[in-house]
This record gives structure tokens, sequence and C-alpha cells, in this order.
């Protein structure tokens, strides 16, 4: 799953002539790894200071404790399985139901509804033809990934 799936983007969007040198250079460090790993050398990363202190500012201190029932409503996953909203000009396409690999979405009086179920993949806000869904976030996306599959808008079988 691509890595750009979101309702913001962090930097500017990139040419395709440098996407394609980025994926030639991806390509030749994946070779390296490979080999690498095939002769019994495996590089260890990310075990220096300032990532060891980013790993921690990232971790309980800001979401809570999962397994403490009052500190849940803090956590991430918490708040990614409660975290789907669909806005009212949504048009009841079944594109996000058919395309939810939780299952999380579902009709329910003419309305997509969610099972509190969301792992915040994005795939049914890249591919609502409205952009009436939003997860964790609540902005209505500026843009969208699009796949290169099509997608059934009608209901599952």
């Amino acid at each position: 799953m691509p890595n750009n799936i979101c309702n913001f983007m962090f930097g500017k969007r990139t040419t395709e002539k440098k996407l394609k040198k980025l994926m030639r250079q991806a390509d030749k460090l994946m070779e390296s790894v490979c080999f690498d790993i095939k002769n019994g050398f495996v590089k260890k990363r990310g075990f220096a200071f300032f990532s060891q202190l980013f790993g921690k500012l990232q971790g309980r201190p800001w979401q809570g404790d999962p397994s403490n029932p009052h500190a849940a409503p803090k956590t991430i996953e918490y708040k990614a399985k409660h975290g789907v909203k669909v806005s009212n000009n949504c048009t009841v396409c079944y594109a996000c139901i058919n395309c939810c690999p939780m299952k999380n979405l579902t009709t329910q009086n003419g309305r997509i509804v969610h099972k509190n179920n969301c792992t915040i993949c994005y795939r049914c806000v890249n591919l609502c033809p409205s952009k009436a869904i939003t997860t964790f976030m609540h902005a209505k996306p500026k843009w969208q990934y699009k796949p290169n599959f099509e997608v059934r808008n009608e209901p599952c079988k």
C-alpha cells in the first residue's frame, strides 16, 4: 500500500520524472540490502540516541495506555476504530463498502455506517467519488490517490 494516502500532504507533489528516478534508487537500495542479507550481513539501524528518543516521544505518554479503560479514548487505536465519518453528500455508491479490507462499512437505513473497526487504510477516502467519507482527520480530502484497478459500485453479494 502506498504511503502517500492521507487527508493532507506533508510535501509537494512530485513529477513523473522525479518519481521514476526515486523508484530506480529504491530498487538499487533494495537489491543491495537483499544481497547483504543473502550473504549473512544485516545492518542494524535506528538504535542511535535520537531514534530512541523520538520513539519514546511517540509512544504511550502521548497516546495513553490502551489497557486502561479510562485512557482508551486517547489511544491512536481507539481514535482509528471510532474515527470514520460520512457526510450528508454521500451518494451510497458502495465503493467504500466494497474496498474496505476490514469490512468496517455497511448500509443502514439508506446510509453508510461504520462498525468501529477501522485501521485508517484510507481506501474508502480515496475511492469515494463525492469525497463524503473521512477517517481520523475530518477535513474533506483535497486530492485522492487513484488506484489502477476498477471498483464495483454495487453492493457486495
